[in-house]
């Protein structure tokens, strides 16, 4: 007896056990389908089946298939966290912050919203205010204050763009007593000791003598009284 292929009997299930029957001429169709589909799950899950009519009108059905599509309109969340720390005595961090493969010599502070990357060394009674990024080959020293929302920078785009490449990124490098104002932006240098860097600086070059530097780029301003 001849049968007619009516299409692919489908069920989506998604957003905690929601579902739609739908019947598709192709099961790549389901693809869209989902995009129009509101779902805090991280997949849909799809079961089909081909769906068949004989000529006496009696419906019969192949063997079910499974398939689980990605939901791409959920973001990967990753939480903050500190991985593979080394720390000092009366270390405290506030969180969130993120901070791994890192080291904080005794009395670091850390305030929320810091991100410490690996390799970045931190020594004794320096202070971290909050929304800081310290990016990797930074190397800050002891009794700093590093203000509020200060980003490091170890990577120039000379290229254009940002270098994948670790290789092509360069060390800063600050030694102790400095301190640094709020939203200043620290190029790849060295800053020597006992240096005030003005809040809003732009550093792009090294400091060899103590002062206070300010502006953009940063220019020295008058010896430290």
């Amino acid at each position: 007896m001849k049968s007619e292929f009516l299409g692919y009997e489908t069920l989506i299930i998604f957003d905690d056990y929601n579902t739609k029957n739908i019947l598709l001429h192709n099961i790549d169709e389901v693809y869209d389908i989902c995009k129009t589909l509101k779902n805090d799950d991280s997949t849909f899950e799809i079961e089909y089946q081909k769906k068949y009519q004989l000529e006496n009108g009696e419906i019969l059905y192949g063997e079910k298939k499974y398939l689980t599509i990605p939901n791409k309109s959920v973001p990967k969340i990753y939480n903050s966290t500190q991985r593979d720390i080394k720390v000092g005595k009366d270390v405290v961090i506030v969180n969130p912050s993120n901070l791994y493969e890192c080291f904080l010599d005794d009395n670091v502070f850390i305030g929320p919203f810091c991100e410490v990357q690996k390799g970045v060394k931190i020594g004794k009674n320096t202070r971290i205010q909050s929304h800081t990024f310290i990016c990797e080959l930074v190397t800050i020293g002891k009794d700093c204050f590093i203000g509020h929302g200060v980003m490091f920078v170890n990577d120039l785009f000379s290229e254009g763009g940002p270098s994948g490449d670790s290789s092509k990124w360069k060390e800063t490098i600050i030694e102790n007593n400095v301190s640094i104002g709020s939203n200043a932006t620290i190029l790849p240098v060295s800053i020597c000791e006992n240096v005030v860097v003005g809040a809003g600086s732009v550093v792009t070059k090294d400091i060899v003598e103590s002062g206070i530097y300010a502006g953009n780029p940063a220019r020295f301003i008058r010896e430290i009284k």
